[in-house]
């Protein structure tokens, strides 16, 4: 068997393993958005009053955002506060942090977060759209790549420049499916999104997300 498509198989069982351990058919994921990319959505999307059930009774403001990646599209809630109220399922659900000299919640009106899919999308079948993805095979290609390169007398470092920015296209394999398993619902609980990152380790994928926040590898 192609080592490629024993990789895929492996990250597809990952996968499987992985939903059916942290996966249940209430909630969501909810997320906190870095203040950049907040402050990116509050001026580019259009916002609309309505209410969330998570925070009953209060009116709060809401814009949905259309992902795509795997040739599929995702719908994503974003959600941030019209005023601040002093109610525990408020603050809880915008993260808002605990101020000891104040002793009081500390409101910031321009927090946004996001909430991913409540149900499982089921026109989709993980396993039939990860097999049909190509990951190319990029150690396999660095190797060739090398080899015609050094013969034409060009140094390493030339052929690493040429290297890595198509080896980012690999790593965006691994990215996306971290953002399929987070954005389509597929477990509600965020140890599944650390434990796959070091299972990709551990299997030598070799893909660096120490400094990849959450909402960049979610919305980047």
């Amino acid at each position: 068997m192609n080592s490629n498509i024993e990789k895929i198989e492996k990250i597809i069982t990952q996968f499987e393993t992985l939903q059916k351990d942290f996966h249940t058919p209430r909630g969501s994921l909810i997320h906190t958005l870095d203040k950049d990319l907040a402050d990116k959505f509050i001026a580019e999307l259009e916002w609309e009053d309505c209410f969330n059930l998570y925070v009953p009774g209060i009116l709060l403001s809401q814009s949905k955002l259309d992902i795509n990646f795997f040739g599929q599209t995702f719908q994503v809630e974003l959600w941030k506060p019209i005023e601040s109220v002093s109610k525990c399922e408020f603050e809880d659900f915008f993260g808002f942090t605990y101020d000891k000299i104040t002793q009081k919640r500390e409101y910031d009106p321009n927090r946004v977060v996001a909430q991913f899919a409540k149900d499982i999308n089921p026109k989709i079948n993980v396993r039939q759209l990860l097999s049909s993805v190509k990951n190319r095979n990029w150690e396999d290609e660095k190797d060739v790549l090398f080899d015609v390169l050094g013969k034409r007398g060009l140094p390493n470092d030339i052929s690493e420049e040429i290297f890595n920015p198509l080896k980012k296209d690999g790593d965006q394999f691994l990215r996306d499916v971290l953002r399929l398993m987070i954005i389509g619902g597929y477990v509600k609980y965020w140890d599944a999104l650390i434990k796959f990152k070091e299972w990709f380790n551990e299997q030598g994928f070799n893909v660096d997300f120490s400094n990849i926040s959450t909402s960049s590898l979610i919305f980047g």
